[in-house]
């Protein structure tokens, strides 16, 4: 059995030639079970989810209104289109904070512009949960996600958050507080992806502070529905998808 998932409309050659090995395909949301469904028989959808002990509102965000933005990989996270957003909308004071993974290569070393933080160090589970919850807006117009785990967990902290619609995202759009639409693009691997405008992140990201108490109250208001997005249901579908000749093991051995 595999847990897989990928994030542009067609699997890499080299995905589609170990998939024949495994009995039992699993993925993260519905885009890739109609994916990896087109070169094997037997794909389950299996989620992502949150730990609700450890994501969960604080206080309100003091300082500068501060937009986060995170991932490993800047085009495929579409970090780009953050910071072209973020200057394009222009709201004075306000600063972009940027945590992007130390290893990852494609992050550009400058050319940010003004109040714009890149975070390039590791931070421990605490020390993340705080730099989230520092923002007033977090935002993810990634191109493509298996699921998109750190947007759903500052959706559990009830912070205003704005998704692009794209593949696993779009899993949980309903408990986003702003979602911008996209459209096919050529992807830097293979296939397509899913752009977002710039336009539509920046008047996104005005709109939220525009009215932030309003969205904030829109994004707390969301926190009990993310439930049905934790690690528990996730596990319980997990169970589920397990062949049931797993399935007696697992029991055996308990």
């Amino acid at each position: 059995m595999l847990f897989s998932m990928w994030e542009t409309d067609e699997l890499p050659s080299n995905f589609r030639a170990w998939l024949g090995q495994y009995d039992r395909i699993l993925v993260p949301c519905d885009h890739n079970r109609e994916l990896f469904g087109r070169y094997h028989p037997d794909v389950k959808v299996v989620p992502l989810g949150v730990d609700h002990s450890v994501w969960f509102p604080g206080d309100n965000p003091s300082g500068p209104f501060k937009f986060v933005a995170g991932g490993s990989l800047w085009m495929r996270k579409g970090l780009d289109i953050v910071v072209e957003a973020f200057r394009k909308a222009e709201i004075p004071g306000a600063e972009l904070h940027i945590k992007a993974a130390p290893h990852a290569q494609d992050t550009p070393k400058q050319g940010f512009g003004d109040r714009v933080f890149l975070h390039r160090e590791w931070m421990s589970a605490e020390e993340t949960v705080a730099f989230y919850r520092s923002a007033h807006c977090v935002i993810a117009p990634a191109r493509g996600e298996g699921w998109g785990l750190m947007p759903l967990q500052a959706i559990a902290a009830g912070i205003p958050t704005i998704l692009s619609d794209t593949s696993g995202q779009s899993e949980f759009k309903d408990v986003a507080t702003l979602v911008v639409p996209t459209v096919k693009q050529k992807s830097n691997t293979v296939g397509y992806w899913d752009q977002a405008s710039v336009d539509d992140v920046a008047e996104a990201m005005r709109e939220i502070h525009r009215d932030w108490v309003f969205y904030r109250e829109v994004a707390l208001g969301m926190v009990t529905k993310s439930k049905k997005y934790s690690w528990q249901k996730a596990s319980q579908k997990l169970v589920r998808a397990l062949p049931a000749d797993r399935k007696r093991t697992r029991l055996n051995s308990s």
